[in-house]
């Protein structure tokens, strides 16, 4: 009881109190964190909605707003998408629909489209491509459980077909996947495979750093400026890997070898 407490310990020590304690809303999000994470995005994007379904019922507009921006920077997600994604599951409840994950694309990004006819349709490029990709630049792409069924194999040492690939994928994604591989485009090459990669490299950093800079505007608000300077150090990392994607050199590749040998394959 407030009123208890500064009978007993005074105003002052109140004030220090109030201080160290946690906001309604970051209470909510801490108790939302433990049983989910956020490096998954169809986590994160249900951790987005449950918080919404609390702080919409606050009938002040001013505040609500307020608690949509830091709901935005807690969860490290853009304030615009996840704004769009409260319209959206609004107007999905007024037309009576289940709403679809904000962080689901309805189509490929150009690149991510490009490098999957290329890596199914070439094997002799998709020997070169696969070494070089990374998980993470897959996440929250639509054809990220594609690309890591290829990888898979890839590893594995196997050659899969486009029916097993079509077997072992989510069946909304056969639609998009058939549907890419019908579209007629130029003649490949090793060149523009790595360009489509560095493209999906690009955007995968892009959202790390937006994800950084969240954070960090989060815990200099929490006073925790030891973190940040960690975090800093992240950034000016991502900047330097940017910079060397507009620098790499593919001259010393064979593009016309069809008996690749791959360096650091086993």
């Amino acid at each position: 009881d407030p009123d208890s407490f500064i009978n007993k310990s005074g105003p002052d020590e109140f004030k220090k109190l109030v201080k160290k304690s946690t906001s309604g809303l970051k209470y909510l999000i801490d108790n939302q964190l433990q049983e989910a994470r956020l490096d998954i995005p169809e986590e994160k994007a249900k951790i987005a909605r449950s918080i919404w379904d609390e702080i919409k019922k606050i009938p002040d507009s001013i505040v609500l707003n307020e608690y949509i921006k830091e709901t935005s920077e807690y969860l490290s997600i853009d304030e615009e998408t996840l704004r769009s994604m409260i319209q959206r599951k609004s107007t999905a409840k007024k037309k009576g629909v289940e709403e679809k994950s904000f962080l689901t694309k309805s189509s490929f990004l150009n690149a991510e489209k490009r490098l999957l006819q290329i890596v199914i349709e070439d094997e002799t490029i998709a020997q070169y491509i696969f070494p070089e990709i990374k998980e993470e630049y897959l996440l929250g792409l639509m054809s990220r459980s594609i690309f890591m069924t290829l990888l898979e194999d890839f590893k594995a040492g196997t050659k899969t077909s486009l029916h097993e690939i079509k077997e072992k994928i989510e069946p909304s994604l056969l639609s998009s996947l058939s549907k890419a591989l019908l579209e007629k485009e130029q003649t490949p090459s090793v060149e523009e495979a790595f360009e489509c990669l560095n493209t999906l490299k690009q955007l995968s950093l892009e959202n790390h750093t937006k994800e950084l800079k969240a954070e960090i505007t989060k815990l200099e608000k929490q006073g925790k400026g030891e973190k940040v300077l960690s975090l800093i150090k992240q950034l000016q990392d991502i900047k330097m890997q940017l910079s060397s994607l507009s620098e790499r050199n593919y001259q010393n590749m064979d593009y016309n070898n069809q008996n690749i040998s791959i360096k650091g394959r086993s």
